[in-house]
């Protein structure tokens, strides 16, 4: 109990009298939402017919070995 005691002080401290400091060198947690918008195509509308054979044999080699699909059913 002590030791978690000590541990709430030193973060409270640190909140309170350090918090400018943290924050430029990165160490805090900001409620700022970063919004990531990379005009990236459909994956399945993306992929190369080139590569359409390679991506529907390794999705059935893993659905067989670890039934597992990281391609949804439909397209697969």
């Amino acid at each position: 109990m002590l030791i978690l005691s000590m541990a709430f002080v030193i973060i409270t401290f640190m909140r309170l009298f350090l918090f400018e400091i943290l924050t430029d060198w990165g160490f805090t947690i900001s409620s700022i939402e970063i919004e990531v918008d990379e005009d990236l195509p459909n994956f399945y509308k993306a992929i190369k017919i080139s590569d359409i054979n390679w991506f529907v044999k390794e999705s059935d080699y893993l659905e067989q070995n670890y039934k597992f699909s990281f391609a949804n059913a439909s397209v697969v």
